[in-house]
Order: structure tokens, then sequence, then C-alpha cells
């Protein structure tokens, strides 16, 4: 018969929808009448009672001392590893601590869960270092499926959770079968006796198997305030693992609110210190919302699908126009993140490492982000997200990359915002007697958020034995290769994945595509060749603005260091028509190798204060000491422009024969001070295409480009010529020398 049931939590808002199915929210005190077999589910967790039930003085007891204590330590793990037992023992852990001064301590053990652990108003959890929460593995059942959204079973269906992920076990996306008779981001939307529905229709009927998943975070904190995770004793992390490998393989629709370590959604007076979300399928931690005086001490994120960090304001929860404000990030370290946007999601490997859309964000300070072995960007910060204002006076301190796609990325109307250090440091390593072993491509399938699966085209190249290991390689990493030997793409390629000791004679393998993934990588076999393998494969620094309305602006870098950070030290999107990068400083930028163009695209008022440009290379930085027919940097629709004080070296041995810096007609206003520059031995060292006379352009600045007494890196001064200063006239390109006085 119906029974009624109290909410005895203290969390404003708790969901239901994870134990019964049903949309329903709870407040503190809150009673309602619900079927037995509901009331059963709700009081399983710990957070409600029935009106009989009644504390014991054992309860009491206990909860008075709790004034006076550290608070209520979690059980030991139960050794159920389907994470029913350790779930309920974490709730009815919550349960208590709430009831007392709100502190529960983890043990230095690993729990394993079945569903969300829901922080809530006034709990203050203290994990001991070592200590790990995890979700369960998937497990499978014996299903009899027909073509409609149910099947049947005869199975036990104990374990089905509403919301699960659902795969048949059947796929296998390296044959091209990523889905088998599931349809992309299946889930369990009911389970009854002996029956469970699922949000979408099967494509196939008959006995299966089919694979149950976890659908949710390791801890989510949902509208509660004054609330703390933390890692007791100096140093050491507390692990939120999400169980990747356990977990749905797929990035489906992008719902980044669920397979995250830590999910923080329009919460204030908070504070995380000592904490690594590891091994997950998203984000180590996300903190999205209405996010007021929160404070981040230490926070690492371990091996990740996407990123180690993902924080910004956003309109949800049904709230709008979500402010982020009074808050500060001391450390964020991100290791080995973009695991699975890289290698299963096609294009959508830049979303790893740390990302902070700065949107409607306002007083909010980082003081150090390190990445390290980033498959995408080390940090991405972003402007504006869901329509919000842009972000203002914005402190970042210092970010330190090593061996990322990209250290540094600029996106979306990111404005006023201050960056003291910028370091981007990779490294290249030149392996001799290579080869290319494949005549016809490799198909390797990955499944992007729209359920399509999608193809690359890989070959094999070996490497001599033991180069993967005494180099780190990786998936993520640019291979350099002759292309007079081979017919590789002159750009390099990226590595896929590795294999030690798989190839001939016990040699190493990588597979390698071309950027793009649909040419051949490569297309001569050929042996006894050299080849470098890059650990930053992309952009040092990169700006990217798409919009035809919207600004990069005001942003301030103290010092940038890129030492072979990227194919490319400098790029950013390109409009011929408009300057969408505008009041860019850097007082010191520092380049130190690079394979393909510099671009400086689309800026008005760029000031560096002093840059330096060395090791320009083709990729095979040790084989061809010149280089020829290309640019080193390039400037395009640039406008007030202020650079005093530039140097380049080359230290190649031989000639280089490409344009060491370029001005397009498109640039204007431009004050370049060249203190020491390699002259080109065949192009011209300076190239400007600035028209005569230098009128407005279609952006509206005019002005000529200024060379304030141009000099090579010998003291000689650069005179105009065809291997000196190339320019349409005297009017485009002004040389001001110095005037010598009595």
């Amino acid at each position: 018969m119906p029974k009624y049931v109290e909410f005895i939590g203290t969390q404003q808002r708790w969901p239901e929808l994870a134990i019964t199915g049903k949309q329903s929210v709870w407040m503190p005190g809150q009673a309602e009448e619900r079927s037995d077999a509901e009331a059963a589910q709700l009081l399983a967790t710990g957070l409600f009672k029935s009106p009989d039930d009644t504390l014991t003085a054992a309860d009491i007891a206990a909860n008075k001392s709790l004034v006076s204590d550290a608070g209520i330590c979690l059980p030991a793990p139960s050794g159920d590893l389907t994470g029913a037992t350790d779930s309920a023992n974490i709730e009815a852990a919550i349960t208590l601590a709430l009831l007392g001064n709100g502190r529960l301590r983890v043990p230095k053990s690993a729990y394993v869960i079945n569903r969300d652990v829901q922080m809530a108003t006034g709990l203050h959890i203290t994990m001991a270092p070592g200590a790990v929460i995890q979700p369960h593995s998937y497990f499978d059942i014996a299903v009899t499926a027909a073509s409609t959204n149910t099947v049947t079973t005869a199975a036990d269906l104990s374990r089905v959770r509403f919301g699960m992920h659902v795969l048949d076990a059947s796929a296998d996306l390296t044959t091209g079968n990523g889905l088998g008779i599931t349809p992309a981001d299946l889930r369990v939307t009911a389970v009854g006796a002996g029956s469970i529905t699922f949000s979408a229709a099967l494509t196939g009927s008959g006995a299966r198997t089919l694979r149950f998943y976890f659908r949710g975070n390791v801890i989510t904190a949902d509208t509660v305030t004054n609330w703390s995770l933390t890692t007791g004793g100096a140093g050491g992390w507390g692990y939120l693992d999400g169980n990747r490998s356990g977990l749905y393989p797929y990035h489906p629709s992008a719902q980044d609110n669920m397979g995250n370590g830590l999910r923080i959604v329009n919460c204030s007076d908070w504070t995380v210190d000592g904490i690594c979300g590891r091994n997950t399928r998203y984000h180590g931690l996300i903190a999205v919302g209405k996010l007021f005086d929160h404070r981040v001490g230490r926070w690492r994120g371990e091996n990740n699908g996407y990123r180690a960090l993902h924080y910004h304001g956003e309109n949800v929860g049904g709230m709008v126009n979500e402010e982020v404000s009074r808050g500060h990030i001391e450390l964020i370290e991100c290791d080995t993140t973009g695991v699975m946007a890289f290698q299963n999601q096609g294009s959508e490997e830049n979303n790893s490492g740390a990302f902070l859309t700065l949107s409607n964000v306002a007083g909010v300070t980082v003081g150090t982000i390190r990445s390290r072995d980033a498959y995408g960007a080390a940090v991405m910060l972003s402007g504006t997200n869901d329509s919000l204002p842009a972000s203002s006076n914005e402190v970042i301190g210092t970010i330190y990359s090593e061996n990322a796609a990209i250290t540094l990325g600029l996106y979306s109307e990111a404005r006023a915002m201050s960056v003291g250090t910028v370091q981007g440091r990779g490294k290249y390593t030149k392996f001799t007697g290579c080869a290319t072993l494949d005549a016809a491509d490799i198909t390797h399938y990955y499944m992007p958020s729209t359920g399509i699966v999608g193809t690359y085209y890989l070959r094999r190249v070996q490497l001599p034995a033991g180069s993967i290991a005494s180099a780190g390689i990786r998936a993520g990493h640019r291979l350099f290769m002759s292309g007079g030997t081979t017919g590789a793409a002159g750009g390099g390629l990226q590595i896929m994945r590795v294999s030690a000791g798989a190839g001939p004679g016990g040699t190493d393998l990588v597979w390698v595509f071309r950027d793009g993934g649909a040419a051949n990588p490569y297309t001569t076999v050929a042996s006894a060749f050299p080849a470098y393998v890059w650990t930053c494969r992309g952009t040092g620094l990169y700006f990217d603005q798409s919009s035809s309305t919207k600004q990069i602006r005001n942003i301030k870098m103290g010092s940038v260091s890129l030492e072979w950070a990227g194919r490319n030290a400098i790029s950013s999107t390109y409009s011929s028509s408009e300057c969408r990068y505008r009041d860019i400083s850097i007082g010191a930028l520092t380049v130190d190798g690079t394979a393909a163009i510099d671009q400086w695209n689309s800026f008005a008022g760029l000031t560096i204060g002093h840059y330096t440009h060395r090791n320009r290379t083709n990729g095979m930085a040790e084989e061809s000491a010149t280089l020829s027919g290309d640019v080193s940097t390039r400037f395009q629709n640039c406008a007030n422009v202020t650079m005093p004080a530039v140097y380049s070296d080359f230290t190649l041995a031989g000639a280089n024969n490409y344009i060491a810096w370029q001005f397009n007609s498109e640039c204007r206003n431009v004050r370049m001070g060249f203190r020491g520059i390699h002259p080109s031995a065949s192009a011209a060292t300076i190239d400007c295409a600035i028209p005569s006379g230098a009128a407005a352009n279609t952006a509206g600045f005019a002005g000529p480009l200024v060379l304030d007494d141009p000099r090579t890196k010998t003291g000689a001064q650069i005179a105009v010529s065809a291997t000196g200063i190339v320019r349409v006239d005297n009017t485009a390109c002004l040389i001001v020398r110095p005037t010598d006085t009595p």
C-alpha cells in the first residue's frame, strides 16, 4: 500500500531522476505519498525516512559528538563491484554527517559507486591522500531484442538503472561496426519487471547481448552552498576516477553533464583543494553556471578523455545571465588530456587541457596552469558562451605547456585579460634507418557526436627498435619524413597510435595520417631514410575569432617563450577586410624552432616589445640547410603594429632562400625596428606589398610600413634590393636611417 516518505537530506532541489526515473525534485523536510516500490527505492538512498522512523539513542549520541570531532568516517569499501553497497554507505554517511558538523572523512581506500555522490549544502568532505571513488564498470546482459523501444529478457535486471548508456556488446568500431543494433546515445528510460525501455528503437531483433554503462559523474554539486572537497595532509591527492575504460566509449551529443570527475553547477561558497579527476570520459572538473565566492587550491586532471578543467558561466538549470565572480584558482595541473577526443572523435581533438570560457566573468584570478602531453590545446581561453557578456579584468599568472598541439589558444571575444608568462616547450628527435611499410591505406574509424562513423586513412612507419620508449612517442605527435624519398606531406604527418616492438625484427611501428585524414599519408614505400618526431604538432600561440562582428581585444602578455612548440609558432584565422584581433600587447616574444610560417593575420593595435625568432626549419632540422620558396613570418591585414626590437636568426649551415619577413597588400601603419635579422640568400629579406601611398584599406586603416634602420645580424644596414628590402615605392615602405649630429 502507498506510504509517506520524508526527505531528510539538506540539499536544495535534490533530483529524484536517477533513482526512480521521475522528474521530481525534493526540498528539505518535504513529504509525499509514494507506492511501496518507489518508497523502497527512495528509502534505500538514506536520504528519506518514513514518518514513523525515529533516530535511536545511539544515533543521537553519535551526532552530538560530531560537534567537536573530525566528523563521520566512511566505512571501509564493501568489495561489491556493482557499486550498490558503497553508494548506499556513502549516502548514509553523508546523512549522518549533516546531522552533526557536516564533516565526512574518506579513508585511503577504493570505493565503487553505481550513482553520483551528491554534494549537499553544509557538507565538507575530506579525502585521505590516495583515497579513490570511481563508478562501476560496464556489465553485459543477454536479452531477447525486438525492433521496438522495448526489449524483454529473463535475465536479472537488478543492476540496470534509469539513464544508463547501452551499446550492443558485439559492436566493434575498428571494423566500422561502431553501434551494432543500438542507435547512438541509447539510454535506459524505464526498468520494469523483466523488461527495459530505451530512448530509441533498436535496429535488430532476436537473442542479443547488450552492454550497460554507468552514466553520471563521480561527484555532482548542483545548486548547493557552503561545501568543500579537499584532501587532508600536506601534498598528495584524493582521486575521483572516472573509470573511462568501463564507460560508454563514444561522444554522445556533447553531453558533458555526464562522465566527469566533479561537476559543479550554480554553486557558491565552495572550496576544492588537492583533488585529482582522472580517467574520465569528459572532464576531470567542470564548473558551470552561476559561480560565486569559490576557491580551487590544487586541481589535477589526468588521462581525461577531453579536458582536465572546464570552467565558465552558462545559462543552465533554469538560470539566466549567469555570472562567475569572486573566484580564485591557484594551481591547475593537466597531464595527458584529450585522449578520447583525439583518437575517437576525429576533428574534435582540441578539446583538452584547461578550458576557461570567461563569459560574464569578473574578478577571477588564476595562478598557474601546467599542462603536459595534451593531445589538443594545453590551455584554451574563450570570452563568450551562451550569448553572455564577455569577460573583463581577468588575471592569469603563468601558463606552462609541454608537448601540446597548441600552447595557448584565444577564442571567441576573449578580452580585458592579463597573462603574466607563457612557456610552450616541445622537442624533436631524429631517427635513422626508418621505413614506410604500406602501399595501401589502413582505415581508422572514429565516431563524432553525430553518431555517424567517420574514417581516417593511416599507414605504418617503421622506426628503430626502442624508439618509442626512448623518445616518449605517443599518439598526437607529428612525424616529418623526406618528401623526396617517401612522397610524404611536407607539413608532416600526425601519429594516431604507436606499437613498440610490433614491426619486422622487433622494430617499432607508428600509424600516421595526413591532416584532414582523407588523403594518403605518403605515396612511396621506401626504407633507410631519416625521420623526425615532434612532440608539439600544431601551433604555439593561436588566435581564433570567426565572427565578423566581434573581436578578441585588450589582451596583455608579459613574456611568451615558444621552444619547438609547434609546426607554427604563431597562427590566427584570417579576414581580408576586418581586423578581428585588437589591442594585443606582448612584452617579450621568443620563438625558437618552427617548421611552417608564423602567421599574424588581421591584427590592429599589435605591440611586441622584443621579438626574437630563431631556428626556422623544414621539419627536418638537420637534413636540409636550405629553405626555399617559403616565408618565415607573414603579416596579413595587420594595422597599427609596433615592434621596436626584432631579431631573427637562422642556425643551419647553408643559405636560407625564403622570404624572412613579409607584409601583404592589406597591411597598414606598421613600424618595425629590425635590429639583427638573418638575410635571405636569394629571396627578399623584408618584402612589403603595401600599395603606393598606403591609403585606407577595407578595414579603414592607412599608413606605410616604416622600417627603423633595419640591420642584419652582422650589423650591416639592409639595402633596397632583390635580396634585401623589396617594396612598391618609398611611400609604401619608408626606411628611416639615423642622422649624424655634431
